[in-house]
């Protein structure tokens, strides 16, 4: 068996995370509080701004598109729809307008809301969900309803006084205050709990702030203006373990001044964009260097039931950082044991490739997805549980290190072998 690299350990080394710094185009604006999305369909940056127009970065430049007929508003964009979605005051109405790439037309005369605070894409319920003073609505490409909620929700310092986005590894609407005393407060709406705010506020000492989340790092970043009274020369990044109660820790500064500027994900290369409304300031895109992963990467098998064993991590938090434990969790499942294979490879397995019929073994159809390379036990940690750690090393050469895992699970009258195995993962070795 080989030695498996995740097990290396070095005491004297201190690993801390990093961050990779990109300058990108300008924007042709200077507006602070422009909204911004992105068009996942086609790769694309919109910036709207009614002084200024609305923009498309492509990835290379910035392009300029028809403006959208409405002021003061929010934007989303809708990839079951294809529209780049806008709330916003025309006329003494909030009217909504869509962009489908070419043109803008309008969607509803009039929302049963006030200005927006903020609009997001919620993916779960396949719907735009904007935020007033008159609570949350959502837009299902017909019209808006409004959506019951439970809880106290957020008081925003102003129609641009905070900013949201979707947590979709929990299914979550996040806001977070950008100005006022309460700067970096944090809320939290899910469909069945309702409201809840997880972080009371921050110590940024700074009077603004814009947000935004990396959902490969799982981390909600906040970009900071130290002042607005005095010439500053770089923002503060701000960074919090989403789905926890930590507040924020300060993780450095930008490489040059951005004003704080909207901060927006963007999925084709997996970074944040901050775009810049500093006069000569550009965007940057802002990477975490070494993120860890871990998601699935081939399906199980039910035996002669229906039942098939979830192989994850404990919680979308709990990543395998370098340095800790990370613990590997089979629920739910009625089994009381189980075993955790664990190797560097799913190509081949003591030279036969994979993934590996099971058959021979009476386990049906049943594959061997992972080289066994470590074997650990899956004991009980709870009703329905089963979990099991592996001690992840702080060597810098197993940062980025790829592993895979797949469980055997004991089940009796499932087969004539009497286990199944769950779902395989993989896992990439990163930085907290």
């Amino acid at each position: 068996m080989r030695h498996l690299a995740l097990s290396v350990w070095f005491t004297s080394l201190s690993l801390c995370a990093q961050a990779t710094w990109q300058q990108l185009p300008a924007p042709f604006t200077f507006n602070q509080f422009y909204p911004v999305s992105f068009d996942t369909l086609r790769g694309e940056l919109h910036l709207c701004d009614p002084g200024w127009g609305h923009w498309v970065f492509d990835g290379v430049q910035w392009l300029s598109r028809p403006a959208a007929p409405v002021y003061g508003f929010e934007m989303a964009y809708d990839p079951v729809r294809d529209r780049t979605v806008v709330v916003g005051a025309t006329g003494g109405a909030i009217q909504t307008w869509g962009f489908d790439g070419a043109v803008w037309g309008q969607l509803a005369a009039q929302a049963p809301f006030p200005q927006p605070h903020g609009l997001v894409w919620h993916a779960q319920r396949q719907t735009i969900v904007a935020f007033s003073n008159a609570g949350l609505h959502e837009w299902n490409g017909v019209a808006w309803l409004a959506v019951p909620s439970l809880g106290t929700p957020p008081v925003a310092p102003g129609v641009h006084g905070l900013d949201m986005h979707y947590d979709g590894l929990r299914n979550v609407v996040v806001v977070a205050l950008r100005v006022g005393a309460a700067i970096g407060a944090v809320w939290e709406w899910q469909a069945t709990s309702g409201w809840v705010q997880v972080v009371a506020g921050s110590s940024f000492g700074a009077a603004m702030a814009h947000f935004g989340f990396d959902p490969i790092r799982f981390r909600q970043v906040a970009i900071v203006r130290p002042t607005t009274s005095t010439a500053f020369t770089a923002d503060e990044v701000w960074e919090r373990v989403a789905g926890t109660a930590a507040s924020w820790t300060l993780r450095g500064v930008t490489p040059s001044p951005t004003g704080d500027g909207p901060v927006v994900w963007d999925p084709v290369q997996a970074r944040l964009l901050i775009v810049s409304w500093y006069i000569g300031g550009p965007m940057l895109a802002y990477t975490g260097t070494n993120p860890a992963l871990y998601h699935v990467h081939g399906s199980g098998c039910t035996g002669l039931g229906s039942f098939f064993d979830s192989l994850h991590a404990t919680a979308p938090a709990a990543m395998p950082y370098a340095g800790q434990t990370f613990v590997a969790e089979v629920s739910p499942t009625s089994a009381l044991l189980g075993v955790l294979v664990t190797g560097l490879s799913d190509q081949t397995a003591s030279g036969a490739p994979l993934p590996l019929s099971l058959a021979a073994l009476g386990m049906g159809n049943c594959l061997l997805r992972v080289s066994p390379d470590l074997l650990t036990v899956l004991a009980p940690a709870g009703a329905g549980v089963l979990q099991s750690g592996v001690v992840l090393g702080t060597n810098p050469a197993a940062l980025g290190l790829e592993f895979f895992q797949q469980a055997l699970i004991f089940r009796a009258g499932a087969n004539p072998f009497g286990a199944v195995m769950t779902n395989s993962t993989r896992g990439v070795i990163g930085l907290p």
